[in-house]
């Protein structure tokens, strides 16, 4: 299964802090981490575009970490993933912004976003015919909402489109987003306040299942701060592939 990530916008993370003994045996005193003071975004009704802003050469460079899962054994892998906005577009609808993401240097995805009154929508994405071949856009008919407005925890929309599917190509999927509120959240720059929205996807591909999940988070004038993706592939005789990501921003420049 390729595992691509496509950056179509929950998932958790546990982390284990462990204490140990010094030479004399006795267990050394356990001084927490102070935690950061975050104030919690708000965001205005008629604001809720910044929480991408777009502007040409916007960048956001994240750490990125990916995590599969196979009958072999586990593998991780370390990049550097970044996002620009390469160009902006005015159309009836609202703004279209298209994306590059590189990792590690290396262009991997040119994506296409619409920014409008009803919410933050992916309308392409891209992806190689051959692994050393061009990008080939790919529209998503009709667009994915992303982030549906107006910004309501709790709120949920389902889509059924055909457009880029992560690990099977193009072909039909539906795909249901929810807002999941206010949230704080680690980055590689520290703690964020930021919109919290999910999204599942399920779709078959030569007698696969597919079930794919996201996590992502805005801040309002900085963009997405952390972003999380579960990929899950099981045959028909129930063994099962997965692809974990995460993306940490580090620095941006909107």
């Amino acid at each position: 299964m390729t595992t691509k990530p496509i950056y179509v916008l929950a998932l958790g993370l546990l982390s284990l802090t462990l204490s140990g003994c010094g030479n004399s045996g006795k267990t050394e005193e356990y001084k927490p981490k102070v935690q950061e003071k975050v104030t919690p975004v708000t965001i205005a009704p008629g604001q809720e575009a910044d929480l991408f802003p777009i502007k040409a050469d916007n960048k956001w460079v994240y750490e990125g970490e990916t995590t599969q899962t196979t009958p072999q054994g586990t593998r991780t892998t370390k990049s550097e993933v970044t996002f620009r906005v390469a160009e902006v577009a005015d159309t009836p609808d609202g703004k279209v912004a298209t994306i590059e993401v590189t990792a590690d240097g290396a262009l991997s995805d040119r994506m296409k976003w619409r920014i409008g009154p009803t919410g933050i929508y992916q309308i392409a994405g891209s992806q190689r015919v051959s692994k050393d071949g061009p990008l080939k856009e790919s529209k998503f008919e009709p667009a994915i909402p992303i982030v549906p407005f107006p910004v309501k925890a709790g709120s949920e929309v389902v889509a059924t489109s055909t457009g880029i599917r992560p690990g099977a190509g193009v072909g039909p999927f539906q795909a249901k987003t929810v807002v999941e509120g206010i949230q704080e959240v680690d980055t590689a720059m520290g703690r964020f306040s930021a919109l919290s929205t999910s999204s599942e996807s399920i779709y078959k591909e030569k007698g696969v299942s597919f079930r794919s999940a996201t996590g992502a988070f805005w801040t309002p004038k900085v963009g997405i701060v952390r972003y999380l993706q579960e990929i899950v592939a099981t045959n028909a005789e129930g063994k099962t592939i997965s692809s974990n990501s995460v993306l940490r921003l580090k620095s941006h420049t909107p």
